[in-house]
């Protein structure tokens, strides 16, 4: 299933995300660029199935 996670690097994201790709998902992250990189450090993240968007 693709899924869309809006403020993926937020307070609830960095948990959400990793467990939807592990489940084997492909997850699109939509956020703006306000902060450098999200502070969670998941292998996950840089999954092929998930796609980041930035919006400013």
């Amino acid at each position: 299933m693709r899924i869309l996670i809006t403020g993926h690097k937020g307070y609830i994201g960095p948990l959400l995300v990793p467990m939807l790709l592990a489940e084997g998902h492909e997850v699109v992250g939509m956020d703006s660029d306000i902060f450098a990189e999200c502070a969670f450090g998941d292998p996950l993240w840089r999954s092929q199935k998930f796609k980041k968007i930035c919006v400013m």
